[in-house]
């Protein structure tokens, strides 16, 4: 009877040992930040579902860093995880000018005509065949695109491939040049003050997709909208290479089911469905969406291509493959 008794006090004790010797396992921490706020339009509707899947994980625990303040700044996302400052980031590539310039050549004026082919020649194509370079530091969930730039104005144009004497607002080097091209007085004036300068008359209109007209209540101080499809942007969802490959196989799984081609243009389409509201918004308040001509739309390309070769010499000169890239871009519309 001692002895059996002794043998359960011994089996208790081993197995109290073991309990506290073998702690649960540590869960994943992944800091996750983007330039926007959590719930921005795009963000929520490409990002968020696949943040969701992995904070229901019981090995992973997310920390956000949303829309500025620690780890939000815009021209950080891609570094700050290249550097493992941060995990996982949310960016678009024209706040970095100049770090993505192969990247950017599929946003040049109508290099492009639709948000599915352009994100699936940029992922397919582009990205295989000559962006290695440009993205090696990061495991690339997402390369997804805006939907096309458009031109809002103040007052109707008596020509909308000539805007010659109006100030103009747009983002990047090149699609400021192309608006030069056409005549304007560009400016650019960070997001927050569109409204403000449009409303003042210090701006005659904005180069800019349809989610930026109800972002920025753009539609409220303008009253005509030229459907140009003239131009987009980049962006990019991103995680840190180590924290990739270090993550459980339950978290690698969805993050691999969240990336790739059909992932970005899903996130690109989120575009659709902002920009579908921002229309009804504009006719709403009885603005005049105007639609080119072909004879126009094709006069506004044939302006802007002294602009597209400047750039291409440009890159080309750095010894990059401007013009094969461009090329290859071309190439994969015209199918």
């Amino acid at each position: 009877m001692k002895s059996t008794l002794a043998k359960m006090i011994c089996g208790l004790s081993l197995l109290f040992a073991l309990s506290i010797s073998e702690p649960a396992a540590a869960k994943t921490v992944l800091k996750v930040a983007s330039f926007t706020p959590k719930t921005n339009t795009i963000f929520s509707c490409g990002v968020v579902p696949m943040l969701d899947e992995l904070a229901a994980l019981d090995d992973v625990t997310l920390e956000g860093y949303y829309g500025g303040g620690a780890f939000g700044n815009a021209t950080q996302q891609y570094d700050q995880v290249a550097r493992g400052i941060t995990d996982m980031a949310f960016g678009i590539t024209s706040y970095t000018e100049g770090q993505f310039p192969l990247t950017e050549l599929i946003t040049m004026p109508f290099a492009v005509g639709d948000l599915d082919s352009g994100t699936r020649i940029l992922n397919d194509t582009i990205l295989p065949e000559f962006l290695g370079a440009e993205w090696q530091d990061v495991k690339v969930i997402h390369l997804w695109m805006t939907s096309l730039y458009q031109i809002h104005t103040r007052k109707e144009l008596k020509d909308p491939t000539n805007l010659s004497g109006l100030r103009i607002r747009s983002a990047g080097d090149v699609h400021l040049a192309a608006m030069q091209a056409l005549g304007a007085q560009v400016s650019f004036i960070p997001s927050p003050q569109i409204y403000e300068n449009l409303q003042k008359g210090v701006l005659d209109g904005i180069h800019g997709n349809w989610t930026t007209t109800i972002a920025f209540k753009v539609a409220e101080v303008t009253k005509h909208h030229y459907v140009t499809n003239m131009g987009t942007s980049i962006g990019f969802t991103v995680m840190n290479k180590k924290t990739y490959e270090a993550l459980p196989a339950d978290a690698k799984a969805i993050v691999d089911k969240h990336s790739g081609t059909q992932a970005s243009i899903k996130t690109s389409r989120c575009f659709l469905t902002s920009d579908g509201k921002a229309i009804e918004l504009a006719k709403n308040l009885g603005n005049v969406i105007h639609e080119l001509t072909p004879e126009q739309r094709q006069k506004m390309a044939d302006t802007v291509v002294p602009v597209i070769e400047k750039r291409l010499a440009e890159l080309e000169a750095r010894g990059l493959p401007a013009r094969a890239v461009y090329d290859r871009i071309i190439e994969e519309r015209s199918k």
